[in-house]
């Protein structure tokens, strides 16, 4: 038998016999053959057609992508498409909680009123929202506080606390920041749109846009314009230093160099805070000074009388801080 033969034969039991060994070793398998099976090569198409069809290949990795995209897009929708993230929306008499910015902002709205941007790293505490006032608590970090202008929201109703003292919004949009903790915290407002008082309890400083103001252990001090001469900056450090001081005799040499260093109508800010010393001499000193730079408030006619800092507010916001420098 040539090998071709033995190759036929190894495939096919069918083909001529092969020799004596060949045949012993057959018969002694035999009791192991397979018996009423497929032929062989359905034996071996059955895993073929099990083989999943290339429609049912694509079904999951499809679903994958379009899981993927739906996940995108909620992202996009919850971050505003500016990669802030957003917060659960407060409504009148929700339960107090607090939201932190890990490593993107956080928005958190009120409602229509009002909206809060965290910044990451930043702490916030929503304490209440009652239909006269919504308090909320900046334990750490920065924000950027969005308020919708009278009437559509009553002024004084949004506040917001921090380790040194209160902020009051009076319509507007301002950032606040609180730096260091404990006993060395301190607490800065600046405000881009609108006004807001900002105090600690002891005294309370008007803060317009424009403008800002730093609140530390010591207090809190008088605003002064961003864009302020350095020099007046430093005499209203001055003023604050002597007033925690109760140093009358300094607070007025201060108020003097204060009126001599003011000569535009953004200056004024400072001036006006001195409006409200309890000592007479600084009051006259910085009255004189409002009218020598903006005039007396409307409707005044008595230019010898001393007008307090509530006479003298509407006059100035109109007049001397809604300009430019």
């Amino acid at each position: 038998m040539s090998e071709r033969d033995d190759d036929r034969y190894l495939l096919d039991p069918g083909a001529p016999e092969g020799d004596a060994d060949v045949q012993a070793l057959e018969r002694a398998l035999s009791p192991l053959r397979r018996r009423g099976g497929p032929a062989p090569e359905r034996v071996l198409a059955a895993p073929l057609a099990s083989r999943p069809s290339a429609s049912a290949r694509w079904r999951w990795p499809l679903a994958g992508l379009v899981a993927a995209a739906a996940c995108w897009w909620l992202l996009l929708w919850l971050g505003a498409g500016d990669g802030a993230m957003r917060g659960g929306s407060l409504r009148e008499g929700a339960a107090s909680r607090t939201f932190v910015a890990a490593k993107q902002p956080l928005v958190v709205p009120l409602g229509e009123r009002a909206s809060v941007t965290l910044q990451p790293g930043s702490e916030l505490e929503f304490v209440h929202w009652r239909a006269d006032e919504a308090r909320l608590r900046l334990r750490r970090g920065a924000l950027l506080a969005e308020v919708q202008p009278p009437p559509a929201v009553a002024p004084a109703w949004f506040v917001v606390e921090t380790p040194r003292g209160v902020v009051v919004d009076r319509g507007c949009r301002f950032e606040l920041t609180v730096r260091g903790q404990r006993a060395k915290a301190e607490s800065v407002v600046r405000v881009l749109e609108g006004a807001v008082t900002f105090g600690d309890g002891g005294r309370e400083v008007f803060v317009p846009a424009g403008a800002t103001a730093r609140l530390t252990p010591d207090g809190v001090g008088t605003p002064t314009f961003v864009d302020a001469p350095r020099d007046l900056k430093q005499l209203a450090r001055m003023y604050d230093e002597a007033l925690r001081e109760r140093d009358r005799d300094r607070r007025a040499e201060v108020a003097r160099k204060l009126a001599f260093t003011c000569n535009q109508p953004p200056d004024t800010l400072a001036l006006w805070h001195l409006t409200s010393d309890d000592d007479y001499e600084v009051r006259k000193i910085a009255t004189d000074a409002l009218f020598q730079i903006v005039g007396a408030p409307d409707g005044a006619r008595d230019l010898l009388r001393v007008y307090t800092a509530d006479e003298w507010l509407p006059h100035l916001r109109v007049t001397a801080w809604s300009l430019g420098r």
